[in-house]
C-alpha cells in the first residue's frame, strides 16, 4: 500500500471550511512566521515562549484554522490506514505554512511525510496464547521446520512459539520480507527488550506479526490503532478457523503445538513497534507498555483456534471475502466514527458493528461453562441486527438473519443454528444453566450475515430513525 497522492487527499478534503482555512492562514502566514514551532505557538502565553503583539484573536484565529486541517487530514490518513502522529502531523503542517512560497502548504506538508518515507510500511509484534497449529509441536521440536501463516490481503503472519530467541528473530525477519517490508530489523534492540524486560513471550508464545503504516510522536499516540489492529487480526483468525474442516487433523491434535512443547505465559504487558524512520534503511522500534489492564491484554491475545496447515494453506473464496469484509469495516470505522461524521446513523452502525465483533470473539473463548460463549454469540447477533430494545426483538433478529442469509448455501441449516443458539441464550440467562452444546454453526452462519450485511453499508440512511431496520427489512 502506498501513500496516496497529495493531490487526491486534497480533492477528498476539499471542503469549505478547508477552503476558507488555507486561505487565512495563507494571508496570516507573516504571524506563524515569528514562532520557531508549533509548540512555541501554541505555549505562546507562556514566559519562556515568543511573545509578540499580534492580536490575541487572529492568534486564535491561526489556531482554529490549523486545527481544522490539521483534523481534514487525519481523518482522511486514518481512513486510509495511514496512522500519523497527531503531533508529528501539526508540527509538519505548521511548517509548511511558515516557509510556503507559491506552494499550496497542505501539499507540501503531504509532500514532506511521504518524501521523508515515515508512512511507509512497519509492523507491530504481539504476543498471542491458546492458538495452536495441528502437528506443529512434534515438526516444531524435531524437524526444525518453520510453520507459520501469511494472510496477504490483511498482512499478518503467525507462527506458533519457536521456544528460541534465535529462531524468533529469524521469523520476524522472514515474516517482514513477506509483508514486504524491505527495512533492517534492529535486532540489537529486540536484544536489549528481551533482557531487561518482561518479554520473555518472544520465544515462549506464538508470535503474530502484521504489517502497519505507523509513525508515532510518542509512545502511546497510535495505541487505539495498534490494539485495535490486534483485535481485528485475532477475530480474522478466528473467523476463517471456523470454516477449518478438522476430520484431517483430529490425529494430529496430540502433537499440536498448543499441547506438546508448550512453555507459552501469559505475562504480556508489552508488544514492539517497529516504523520508519525518516531517510534511513533501518527501522525504528519501540517497547511500549500496553496501557491496558492485564486481563484485557490476555483476552486481546486470546486466539482459541487450532490451525490445520492443510486448510489454511489453501486459498479458498470465503477466505477473501471475510477478510475483504473486515478491512471494509475497519475503514468505515475510522473514517465515520473516529473521524467523525455529520450523520448519526452511520456513527451507530459502525460503533455497533465494532461492538459486535467483541462479543463475537468473546465467544471462541474456551470456557467450562458453554453458556458463556452461547450468551456472548446471541448478543453479537443481538448488537449487530437490532437498533434498540423492543418487544419481540429476538424474532425479528432471527428474520433478518435469514433474509441476509438467502443465497447462502446451507441456508437452512444456518437458519436452524441461529434459532438453537437463542433457544439455549433463553435457557441459560433463566436457569443458570445449559447442556454442553457446540455453537461453531452458530459462528459460521454469524460470519456469513455479517458478509452480507457489510455489503449494504454504502446503503445507510443518512437520517432517520433505525437505520438498521430501514437496511435489512425493505
Amino acid at each position: 500500500m502506498r501513500f496516496p497522492s497529495p493531490k487526491q487527499i486534497i480533492r477528498n478534503i476539499n471542503s469549505k471550511g478547508t477552503r476558507n482555512a488555507l486561505s487565512y492562514l495563507l494571508q496570516q502566514q507573516h504571524v506563524l512566521q515569528q514562532y520557531t514551532n508549533i509548540e512555541d505557538f501554541i505555549l505562546r502565553d507562556e514566559e519562556y515562549t515568543t511573545n509578540t503583539a499580534t492580536d490575541p484573536k487572529i492568534l486564535k484565529g491561526c489556531e482554529y484554522h490549523l486545527l481544522n486541517i490539521r483534523n481534514a487530514l487525519i481523518k482522511e490518513l486514518r481512513a486510509r490506514n495511514f496512522f500519523i502522529g497527531i503531533s508529528v502531523l501539526e508540527e509538519v503542517i505548521f511548517y509548511n505554512f511558515k516557509v510556503a512560497n507559491g506552494i499550496n502548504p497542505i501539499v507540501g506538508a503531504l509532500e514532506s511525510i511521504r518524501d521523508a518515507g515515515v508512512l511507509r510500511a512497519g509492523f507491530v509484534l504481539y504476543p498471542l496464547h491458546s492458538i495452536g497449529v495441528t502437528y506443529g509441536g512434534i515438526l516444531q521440536s524435531f524437524a526444525h521446520s518453520n510453520i507459520e501463516f501469511h494472510i496477504p490481503n490483511i498482512d499478518i503472519v503467525v507462527t506458533p512459539q519457536t521456544n528460541s530467541f534465535t529462531d524468533s528473530i529469524e521469523f520476524i525477519k522472514r515474516a517482514a520480507s513477506k509483508l514486504s517490508i524491505n527495512k533492517n530489523i534492529p535486532v540489537d534492540l529486540i536484544e536489549h527488550w528481551h533482557r531487561s524486560r518482561p518479554t520473555k513471550w518472544i520465544e515462549k508464545n506464538p508470535l503474530l506479526v502484521a504489517k502497519i503504516h505507523s509513525y508515532p510522536g510518542d509512545y502511546y499516540e497510535n495505541q487505539f490503532f495498534i490494539s485495535n489492529k490486534l483485535k481485528l487480526s485475532t477475530t480474522l483468525l478466528l473467523m476463517l478457523n471456523s470454516f477449518q474442516n478438522f476430520t484431517s487433523s483430529n490425529d494430529g491434535y496430540s502433537f499440536s503445538s498448543s499441547r506438546a512443547n508448550n512453555w507459552e505465559t501469559l505475562d504480556i504487558k508489552h508488544y514492539f513497534l517497529f516504523y520508519p524512520r525518516a531517510n534511513s534503511n533501518t527501522l525504528n522500534g519501540d517497547c511500549i507498555p500496553m496501557n491496558l489492564s492485564r486481563p484485557t491484554l490476555a483476552e486481546l491475545s486470546e486466539v482459541q483456534a487450532e490451525l490445520d496447515p492443510k486448510f489454511w494453506m489453501r486459498k479458498s473464496k470465503v477466505s477473501e471475502e471475510i477478510t475483504k469484509t473486515i478491512l471494509k469495516i475497519e475503514s468505515g470505522y475510522y473514517r465515520y466514527v473516529v473521524g467523525g461524521s455529520n450523520s448519526r446513523n452511520i456513527v451507530a452502525v459502525y460503533r455497533k458493528i465494532f461492538k459486535s465483533l467483541e462479543f463475537l470473539r468473546r465467544s471462541y473463548r474456551k470456557k467450562d461453562d458453554t453458556g458463556e460463549a452461547v450468551v456472548n454469540l446471541a448478543v453479537a447477533f443481538e448488537i449487530l441486527l437490532s437498533d434498540s430494545y423492543s418487544r419481540g426483538i429476538t424474532a425479528k433478529i432471527i428474520n433478518r438473519a435469514k433474509g441476509l442469509l438467502k443465497g447462502v448455501s446451507g441456508v437452512r441449516k444456518f437458519t436452524a443454528s441461529i434459532e438453537r443458539l437463542f433457544e439455549y441464550r433463553g435457557q441459560y440467562v433463566h436457569t443458570g444453566f445449559v447442556d454442553k452444546v457446540s455453537v461453531r454453526e452458530a459462528q459460521v452462519a454469524y460470519i456469513m450475515v455479517l458478509m452480507n450485511f457489510s455489503l449494504l453499508l454504502n446503503a445507510i440512511p443518512v437520517r432517520g430513525d433505525d437505520p438498521i431496520a430501514k437496511m435489512i427489512d425493505k
